[in-house]
């Protein structure tokens, strides 16, 4: 079974870099990130209404997410 993948992260994460990201990401070009600037590791906290606008890009009734 497929699922689409969305990986959101804070470029200014200092628990997980944003190269480990980057790395999955190169692995697997199926995935669509959202990078949010001037946010750490909690996005969803840290600014509720950026990672809303990010995770609100998926459009449920497709494979990938929208651009």
């Amino acid at each position: 079974m497929k699922a689409p993948v969305l990986v959101v992260h804070g470029r200014e994460d200092r628990l997980v870099p944003l190269g480990f990201a980057m790395g999955a990401l190169e692995m697997r070009p199926d995935w669509d990130v959202r990078l949010i600037p001037k946010v750490g590791h909690v996005p969803q906290m840290e600014a509720p209404e950026r990672w809303l606008a990010a995770v609100g890009t998926l459009d449920r009734g497709s494979a990938r997410p929208q651009a």
